[in-house]
């Protein structure tokens, strides 16, 4: 989940206040708002149907996420009192007047979805990217919502489920959410991607019976990429594809919490000029946004890319196994990090100074280690050789992240980098040992990713969206396309 917090969203809609739920929205233990904010944000969702309004936490969550709004539908048929419904459509067309967005493209309807409801909502045709249903819980309730809506979801959508709770819960619904849930899986399983039972959603109070997990299904597409979050796997659920990861939403996720910490850390590296600023934010935003539990880096060169994963793993409260074949200017780097930062902030580091050879990478992995991101900064034949050959093999049982240092590509830069530096198809590269790496990469048809590229496409796709992000770092790791950006990444296909 991002550093997105469920109490900041709702406080832009004034939803801290004036109904029931007041103290579940303000509270820390709240995350239920942040993660519907973060799936509907990474689906890129601009039409969005609700089941289930109640006051209008949960369509805050949804609108606050949409990058364009085309239309956002939210049905309910007023249980929660007399005035829920008007209660909450108040507060979201209050927000999209502040906000210069059309009201007429946020509806929310007083009306039941439910056989016997009365009024009983008839929808219109339409197709929508996201549909989140948190309707009526007991019975068939869930399942009636979920045929419903299945047909108004666009190939490729997302239909998010609330509160999938299963008999081991403390709730009147127990057991009958989960059993809908899996009946309509089961008897859609040929326009079904992927499923998953997400436990990452709560709210107060701690322990288990503060867990709201949401139901999560991929309808089929034409190209069926799956993006769904990966933590809190259930066991005997099918395992979809990892989300896509790219550049410019990892920063507009976590740029601003990383900002200020790295920039005190950039006065220590023997060497900033070694890799930019901004690649160290662009860099360290993506292992945020991947949350690995495990991290190997090969080559520490001027000590800034491991200061700077000591910064994401601090966080993570995972390890670093750092190798190093060369000599590097971390010696020099450590001791002015150790006069600013705790011991604790060292604590994820496990130094090792060793040739390729005599890697040992099994013996240092921690048998619980399920998503392991991989920092390659060296070019060697041998260190490549070594990844492909040795390390490339672990991965592939494990959720993965691979990124390459020192590799530019053409796709996204306007003119090559040097004649010195050797070219493969799209990527160039200061050795021709690349090669090595290149010839695996297109065997295995694996998709590689860049800063460049994911720029260049961001600004293509919605430039209102890169402009925002670009004057939010404008004078801090800005121009993020130019001196910075020299390197790729990928995973490794698991098999």
């Amino acid at each position: 989940m991002s550093v997105t917090r469920s109490a900041d969203i709702l406080a832009e809609f004034g939803l801290l206040s004036g109904h029931p739920w007041a103290e579940t929205a303000a509270s820390p233990l709240t995350t239920y708002y942040a993660c519907l904010h973060d799936l509907v944000r990474r689906e890129r969702a601009r039409r969005v149907l609700e089941i289930g309004t109640g006051f209008g936490l949960s369509g805050a969550a949804i609108l606050a996420a949409m990058e364009e709004i085309e239309f956002f539908v939210s049905v309910d048929l007023g249980t929660l009192g007399a005035n829920n419904v008007s209660f909450a459509r108040e507060r979201l067309h209050a927000w999209c007047r502040r906000r210069g967005v059309p009201v007429e493209r946020v509806r929310v309807v007083h009306a039941g979805t439910q056989p016997g409801d009365e009024p009983r909502w008839t929808p219109d045709a339409a197709s929508f990217d996201v549909v989140f249903i948190d309707g009526r819980h007991t019975g068939d309730a869930l399942y009636n919502d979920l045929s419903l809506t299945w047909t108004l979801l666009r190939p490729g959508g997302l239909a998010v489920c609330d509160d999938l709770h299963d008999e081991r819960f403390p709730f009147e619904w127990a057991g009958q959410t989960t059993r809908s849930f899996e009946r309509f899986a089961a008897e859609r399983a040929g326009e079904i991607a992927a499923r998953r039972i997400w436990e990452e959603p709560r709210v107060p109070p701690e322990g288990a019976s503060g867990l709201r997990p949401f139901g999560l299904l991929r309808k089929r597409g034409d190209s069926d990429k799956i993006v769904l979050p990966m933590s809190n796997e259930p066991p005997g659920l099918q395992t979809p594809v990892e989300p896509q990861l790219d550049v410019t939403t990892a920063l507009e996720l976590h740029a601003k919490a990383l900002l200020p910490p790295l920039k005190a850390l950039s006065d220590c590296v023997a060497a900033p000029q070694e890799f930019a600023f901004s690649d160290w934010l662009m860099m360290g935003a993506m292992a945020l946004e991947f949350k690995p539990d495990f991290v190997t880096e090969i080559g520490r060169g001027s000590g800034g890319t491991t200061a700077m994963l000591l910064e994401v793993m601090s966080r993570l409260k995972g390890e670093i196994f750092s190798v190093e074949s060369q000599t590097s200017g971390w010696d020099q780097v450590e001791p002015k990090l150790r006069e600013r930062q705790p011991e604790s902030w060292f604590a994820p580091l496990v130094l090792m100074d060793a040739p390729a050879s005599g890697l040992e990478f099994d013996r240092h992995l921690p048998p619980g280690s399920r998503r392991i991101l991989l920092v390659c900064s060296y070019q060697t034949e041998e260190w490549l050789r070594t990844c492909v050959d040795r390390l490339f093999p672990i991965l592939k049982g494990r959720e993965n992240l691979v990124v390459v240092r020192g590799v530019s590509d053409l796709r996204g830069e306007q003119i090559a980098r040097s004649s010195a530096y050797s070219t493969f198809g799209t990527f160039q590269a200061p050795t021709k040992s690349f090669g090595v790496l290149h010839d695996w990469l297109a065997a295995n048809r694996v998709t590689v990713g860049s800063p460049p590229a994911d720029i260049v496409a961001a600004m293509h796709r919605n430039p209102r969206r890169w402009n925002a992000l670009r004057r939010a770092l404008l004078g801090q790791a800005y121009p993020l396309v130019g001196a910075g950006g020299h390197w790729i990444y990928f995973r490794v296909p698991r098999g």
